[in-house]
């Protein structure tokens, strides 16, 4: 036997991510300004197309000391959007004279909506109240137009009906085609004037849905309307009609005609209730209007927006003026809305046309149900009877509708089997009461089974099934804290592994052994957990085990597992783990060792303190032999003859070689030889004929390699010892090509290495002395190769040419300077 509510398929986790906002001030206040004053501002629209709604009405305050108009309008960034007036006689306040109650699509984002206000007359004080603006995301909750929603904001043009144009006529068509059979929101406003009797029918198809009237002041007044119409797949048409009565040169205008549809299905829930009955009263007090309440049950938490629609009248014909208001009401957490809405009303008896006034409002984050209601009062004070003759009463969820799949459900009561299908039968309950046993065969997804608590006096028999016995929820295979239960068994089998959780409860296994079944292993796992968060070099952990634990794991707060420094039992309650660097994360401490293959869970393995004589072996297990960590004998290392022989080494650091695992505890470091360096070294040529004189520095055009950067072009002349080289060496050619003109003689020729602006030490210098008796051009070529050189960072290296006289040239192609790292 199962009672409550049942629901399958996966809520979505947040509805309020396309928010709708609301901006309401239901406290009257007063205004004697000629110009108009914004008395409320919306919050700023965000992207896309919105719903906006605004309201609000205004009449003269009953302090003030001369009569005169009021007007009241609502705008979007800066535009007007809706406007209302009235002339005033009577001082009844903010419900007595004008209002404007309307509603448009708008898609300008980052723009806000305001109402101003404003006293025309002198010496007048008007007061406004009820005021209220909400906005209703559209295409950011997913909805498509044309598809999920169908609109026309019309004209912000007024247009006349001249006297000889009275009949009820159609003055605007709206057409759209639905895609499904379903329920639909239809939501209309107005704004109309005339001299006389204003006169408005609303059709749906041809079938009147509306009829209003209001008793002409040659101000703009508001004729709004919103019902549910379940509508067919495919097109529909709505009229506004309008017309007034037939007195000479009586006229009409409407402005602002719009339409707006919106298919329900598109939301998690929209419901209404409308009603006809008249209800009078003549009472300043609110009336429940008892036909006009519903309750409204959210699925998941979101925001709900209430509409409300009252259409109203007097009982007398007399000439007397009088007023009328509404209020909505949240009864559940006693809260009123849209406070006094309405407006003043000619006396033209009972059953006439009516007025009408609309209202909302926004509630956040409803989780639980709610329950909305509409009432009404004669507001003027003057004991006149007003009539409320219709209206109706809408709860829109803004969340987006819960996917319910289609699941067959039998109950079995004697040989009556009726079968129900959840979206047919259940969705539009939403809440399910089954009073009947039912049975489930086959496999339950999609929900959690929560079993009856209580005590079982048989045993309880859980065959592969997720069950819960607490709050804590469950998963498959999971039995989440088991109770004491005074039956003689609970039996769990199932396909797989089965794991016990308890919280705040012990389970007390009875018996000196724990016996595995079917050839399996019993673990107890997870015995005690310790949390550290900030991080320690030593935790000291007091468990709940009563025993001498074990073993431990021990992970850091990216659950990799950390190898303490030490772990030492303190007593049967405590444990200090310690470590090198301080850790932060946690510790699971094991009380016993598991037993496999059936056979039985051996008792908890304590550890003898003490000198082991003999070996000790432990596989498996982590073990400490000392307080600092390590373990073992002391390291000897030596050279193949023994000599020499290093003792107590505990590290061993190889730099260039091989080590061998040689096998029990031995390993063999080779040395291969000796340490490679890694080349640096430069090689630089010139191009063209070099006429340098003497010891003239040859300057050098391109490098032909430059490894370790030796050279750059800024210091053509010149090697630059880089970072991290001792030693060098240098190797040089160049050519030199003697003029054809007769040099003098014992002249002298050749080439020298500079190291740091001087001659090398040792000189590293080839030379040569001219015969006078040679005539002809002569090419010669020279080559240099120093020692190795020690050097220091930043030293340089130059290559000079010695031709005192200018009598020789340098010959490029065969000309170079190099230098190399050694050491």
């Amino acid at each position: 036997t199962v009672s409550g509510v049942a629901a399958f398929g996966q809520a979505p986790v947040d509805a309020t991510a396309a928010a709708a906002a609301g901006t309401f001030d239901d406290t009257p206040a007063t205004t004697s300004s000629a110009t108009f004053t914004t008395v409320l501002t919306s919050a700023s629209l965000g992207t896309d197309a919105h719903l906006l709604f605004y309201r609000g009405n205004i009449g003269l305050d009953s302090s003030s000391t001369s009569t005169g108009d009021v007007e009241i309008q609502a705008r979007l960034a800066g535009s007007v959007i809706g406007f209302g007036g009235g002339d005033n006689i009577e001082k009844l306040g903010h419900q007595q004279s004008a209002e404007i109650a309307g509603f448009k699509v708008v898609d300008l984002p980052g723009s806000t909506a305001d109402i101003q206000v404003r006293s025309v007359g002198a010496s007048t004080t008007a007061e406004y109240g009820a005021l209220g603006i909400m906005s209703i995301p559209l295409d950011a909750k997913g909805l498509v137009e044309n598809t999920d929603y169908w609109f026309d904001n019309g004209s912000d043009t007024e247009v006349l009906i001249s006297t000889g144009d009275n009949g009820i006529d159609t003055r605007n068509t709206f057409n759209f085609t639905v895609p499904e059979t379903g329920d639909y929101l239809i939501l209309l406003s107005l704004e109309a004037r005339g001299t006389r009797e204003v006169r408005v029918r609303y059709r749906l198809d041809g079938a009147l849905m509306v009829a209003l009237q209001e008793i002409g002041n040659n101000i703009p007044s508001p004729f709004p309307a919103a019902v549910i119409r379940t509508l067919t797949a495919g097109p529909h048409t709505l009229l506004h009609q309008q017309g007034h009565d037939n007195t000479s040169s009586a006229t009409s205008r409407w402005n602002r005609m719009r339409f707006f549809v919106l298919k329900t299905s598109a939301f998690d829930n929209i419901q209404d209730t409308e009603d006809s009955t008249p209800v009078v009263t003549a009472d300043s007090s609110f009336t429940h209007l008892s036909a006009l309440q519903q309750t409204f049950v959210p699925l998941i938490q979101q925001q709900v927006a209430v509409l409300g629609i009252g259409a109203y009248n007097t009982v007398s014909t007399s000439t007397n003026v009088t007023a009328a208001s509404y209020k909505l009401v949240n009864s559940t957490d006693a809260e009123d809305y849209s406070l006094d809405s309405g407006m003043q009303i000619y006396n033209q008896g009972s059953g006439a046309l009516n007025h009408a006034t609309l209202m909302f409002r926004l509630l956040d984050a409803v989780a639980s149900s709610k329950t909305f209601q509409m009432h009404f009062r004669n507001s003027s004070g003057d004991a006149q009877g007003v009539e409320h003759n219709e209206g109706s009463l809408i709860t829109w969820g803004l969340a987006p509708p819960v996917v319910v799949p289609d699941i067959p459900l039998t109950t079995v009561d004697g040989n009556d089997i009726t079968t129900h299908s959840i979206n047919s039968d259940l969705a539009s309950i939403r809440n399910v009461i089954v009073s009947e046993d039912i049975t489930i065969s086959g496999a339950l997804t999609g929900g959690l089974l929560t079993a009856a608590s209580g005590t079982f006096s048989e045993s309880l028999t859980i065959s592969g099934v997720p069950v819960s016995t607490g709050t804590g929820g469950g998963g498959a295979g999971n039995i989440t804290d088991i109770n004491a239960q005074t039956g003689p068994s609970i039996t769990i089998t199932g396909t797989a592994g089965i794991g016990v959780i308890t919280t705040g409860n012990t389970i007390t296994i009875d018996g000196t052994d724990v016996q595995g079944s079917g050839g399996g292993g019993v673990t107890i796992s997870g015995c005690y957990t310790h949390i550290q968060s900030s991080a320690s070099a030593a935790w000291n952990i007091t468990h709940n085990l009563a025993s001498v634990p074990v073993n431990y794991i021990v992970l850091d707060n990216s659950d990799v597992e950390v190898i303490p420094d030490t772990f030492t039992v303190n007593d049967a309650d405590s444990v200090t783990i310690t470590f090198v660097v301080p850790q932060a994360g946690t510790a699971d401490i094991f009380p016993c060792i598991s037993g496999g293959g059936g056979g039985d869970v051996t008792d908890p393995l304590v550890l003898a303190s003490g000198v082991f004589s003999q070996s000790l072996t432990i596989s498996g297990v982590p073990v400490s032999t000392g307080t600092g960590g390590g373990g073992g004998a002391a390291l000897t290392v030596k050279e193949v003859d023994g000599d020499p022989s290093v003792a107590n080494v505990d590290t061993i650091v190889v730099t260039n070689g091989t080590l061998t695992d040689d096998g029990s505890g031995q390993v063999t470091i080779t040395i291969s030889g000796s340490a490679s360096i890694s080349f640096s070294g430069a090689v630089v040529t010139t191009s063209g004929w070099d006429t340098s004189g003497i010891n003239g520095i040859v300057s050098w055009s391109g490098a032909h390699y430059n490894v370790g950067s030796w050279w750059n072009i800024s210091e053509g002349t010149r090697f630059t010892v880089p970072a991290g080289v001792n030693y060098i060496r240098s190797d040089s050619q160049f050519h030199l090509l003697i003029k054809t003109s007769n040099p003098a003689a014992n002249k002298t020729f050749g080439a020298s290495l500079y190291h740091n602006g001087s001659i090398t030490q040792p000189q590293v210098r080839v030379k040569h002395v001219w015969d006078q008796g040679i005539t002809n051009a002569q090419s010669i070529v020279y080559q240099l190769n120093s020692p190795v050189i020690p050097v220091n960072e930043g030293d340089y290296f130059e290559l000079a040419v010695d031709d005192s006289t200018n009598d020789a040239d340098v010959l490029a192609v065969r000309t170079y300077f190099s230098i190399e790292k050694v050491g």
